[in-house]
């Protein structure tokens, strides 16, 4: 309730521009939803522009028509949500707005080349033909099919876990250098598979982004 009435204190004398500085976060996760779900309709029928802090990357995404992603004191990108999320120009935009699996990579032949197929980096070239890039894949962009196709690589299952909305699948792939790379892969929430189980997995390229290696 202390929420709500300092954001209808805020919002009474008609104001040009609002800010909210991490609004919600001494709220649980339930009644956060709710307030922030509220507020969103509040703040677009007065028509107020209104400038958002938070560190919640759902929370950014969820309330801004453009995000400022701030690294160190200096904006290391800014877009709307979906370019922030689908383009990310770093590693840092890419691991703050949502879970990623790595991938070691290769560059050949304009293709990086990963464990589970090539993705077509972004222009410029991360690295020069036969240079070490790293791969950043999201958990919905790993594509799960039978385990006879011809279309991806073998893997196998570690676990199953229906978390709702999603199911949230880990898998156990061949680096190809006599060790193990575990990914996350998110279906559907119908879809399930056993501990075990065998499966071909591929990418998504437009969930697939190619950075330089991180230094160490």
């Amino acid at each position: 309730q202390q929420q709500r009435v300092a954001l209808a204190r805020a919002l009474a004398p008609r104001p040009a521009v609002l800010l909210l500085d991490e609004a919600f976060a001494s709220l649980d996760a339930r009644l956060r939803e709710q307030v922030r779900d509220d507020t969103l309709h509040v703040l677009q029928e007065a028509g107020i522009a209104t400038l958002i802090v938070t560190h919640d990357a759902e929370e950014a995404m969820f309330m801004a028509d453009r995000i400022a992603l701030m690294n160190a004191g200096r904006i290391e990108q800014l877009g709307p949500p979906s370019a922030l999320y689908l383009s990310p120009m770093s590693q840092f935009v890419a691991t703050f707005l949502g879970e990623v699996n790595r991938l070691p990579g290769i560059i050949r032949d304009g293709l990086a080349e990963t464990p589970i197929g090539p993705v077509k980096p972004r222009e410029p070239a991360p690295a020069a033909e036969g240079g070490a890039v790293e791969v950043l894949l999201r958990p919905e962009g790993l594509r799960l099919l039978p385990p006879d196709s011809n279309l991806g690589t073998s893997a196998e299952v570690e676990a199953c876990r229906l978390l709702g909305a999603t199911t949230l699948v880990h898998l156990a792939v061949a680096d190809g250098q006599g060790g193990l790379l575990h990914l996350h892969a998110r279906l559907p929430p119908g879809a399930w598979l056993s501990r075990g189980d065998r499966v071909t997995v591929a990418m998504d390229p437009e969930r697939a982004f190619v950075f330089p290696p991180e230094a160490p």
